[in-house]
């Protein structure tokens, strides 16, 4: 240790961590002298991971209550992992939730926490329950609760990936609101029926919730710098961006949208218009232009929309359009859609009268920002 300067040694065991499966040598390092005890720690505790069982729920309390500050002060990330693999079986659901909402009550004994990660089941199964929520339903929310509590005041960064979409009063509570204030990056993943499932989208919760319950927080979210928005089964066409405007937001991703005008309180268009002084990075993912109800003709084409970006979005340096695969093929980008009564929105199967501009638009759109990057440089 004496002949290697501290520096070279903190970068060896930074692309140690970066590796992903090597916290066990950080763990074993820790054991080999106080100097290096000392250097090892604050890496090896940097991100803690908890799963839904309570021997994962206690190993990290137990992290909690050390007498040891250094370990506490070391903890700038929290994930939980409660995806496909992770079963909540009735049975001991209980007390796996009671176990994981003292970690997440007492996230503030971690006073540098910056970021804090929560990967839920990704399985809708709400609709099949025969006796209420899920036990899925019952922990996201006791997980909320919880966080309201005593929400770590240090937290910029907050993801919260497969979201049931159940409309629930802690969305327009303030002390549940106030954990977003501080909030620098916010990522939303909302989970919902199939949409295969015919007129789920007419189902009045799902409507509730994208309408009332995530405009609320939003909203809330003052001091955002990245926002996401994803859906991950149906499109959101009715999401209410009314009194919503982020003075510092530059990075905007949606995943899902539907970009139809029908009224001012929802036009997406019109809310990343509200940005325009502020953003530098657009990404759409799986977007379509809607167009009301099938027969009615399009209100707006895809054209039109890129060519208000490139009007009105001034700063924008860098522009993604994506289909539903991630891919960039321009049939799947480019969609238009239509909304069949009791059935969501669909696909419009006709030919959209304009609709050859719009990859014209699209080049242009991409050519400004090729432009503006390159002035940069």
């Amino acid at each position: 240790m004496s002949k290697l300067p501290p520096e070279l040694f903190n970068f060896v065991l930074n692309e140690l961590r970066s590796g992903g499966d090597d916290a066990k040598t950080l763990f074993d390092l820790r054991l080999v002298s106080k100097p290096i005890k000392q250097i090892t720690t604050p890496l090896a505790f940097k991100g803690v991971a908890v799963r839904a069982s309570v021997k994962s729920a206690e190993a990290v309390s137990v992290l909690q209550d050390s007498e040891d500050e250094s370990l506490r002060d070391a903890v700038k990330e929290v994930v939980f992992r409660g995806d496909e693999r992770v079963v909540l079986r009735e049975g001991n659901a209980a007390e796996e939730t009671a176990a994981l909402v003292k970690v997440f009550s007492g996230l503030a004994k971690f006073p540098r926490l910056e970021s804090l990660q929560l990967d839920l089941h990704d399985q809708y199964e709400e609709d099949r329950a025969e006796s209420g929520p899920t036990s899925y339903l019952r922990l996201q929310l006791a997980l909320f609760e919880s966080l309201t509590t005593n929400h770590p005041p240090s937290l910029t960064s907050l993801a919260l990936n497969n979201v049931i979409a159940k409309p629930d009063s802690i969305y327009t509570r303030d002390d549940f609101k106030v954990i977003f204030q501080p909030l620098q990056r916010l990522e939303l993943s909302i989970l919902s029926e199939d949409p295969d499932c015919e007129g789920s989208y007419a189902e009045q919760p799902l409507v509730d919730f994208w309408a009332k319950s995530i405009p609320s927080i939003i909203r809330n979210a003052t001091s955002l710098t990245s926002l996401t928005l994803r859906s991950t089964a149906q499109w959101v066409g009715a999401m209410s961006f009314k009194d919503i405007f982020l003075p510092e937001l530059s990075e905007l991703v949606l995943h899902k949208f539907i970009l139809e005008p029908m009224m001012a309180e929802y036009d997406t268009v019109e809310f990343i218009l509200r940005h325009k002084n502020t953003l530098t990075r657009l990404e759409l993912s799986s977007c379509s232009i809607g167009g009301g109800e099938e027969g009615t003709p399009m209100p707006r084409l895809w054209h039109a929309v890129f060519k208000s970006f490139e009007k009105e979005l001034v700063n924008l340096k860098e522009f993604v359009l994506l289909d539903e695969e991630g891919g960039e093929d321009f049939d799947e980008r480019l969609m238009y859609t239509v909304l069949l009564a009791g059935d969501g929105y669909a696909i419009a199967e006709d030919e959209i009268g304009g609709g050859e501009e719009d990859l014209a638009a699209l080049e242009s759109l991409r050519e400004v920002m090729n432009s503006r990057n390159t002035f940069d440089e």
